[in-house]
């Protein structure tokens, strides 16, 4: 088994159109992985993201931090 090792400083971040800012820690195409990646997203405060869908893979959101009251 081919373990790789991701270091965040070298991951690059992206925005997407509703903002939110991404790292991608763990991809498919790069840790050959299947169905299931692992990414940072920053969401400023105020903001949100867009209902979107992944056809061919899952995403888990676990949020560590939030300033909007339930």
């Amino acid at each position: 088994m081919k373990v790789t090792i991701t270091e965040y400083g070298k991951i690059k971040p992206y925005v997407t159109k509703d903002g939110s800012i991404i790292r991608e820690l763990m991809h498919p195409r790069l840790h050959g992985n299947k169905n299931l990646s692992l990414a940072e997203a920053t969401v400023l405060v105020g903001k949100e993201t867009v209902l979107h869908r992944h056809l061919n893979s899952e995403e888990i959101y676990y949020i560590i931090y939030s300033s909007k009251s339930s």
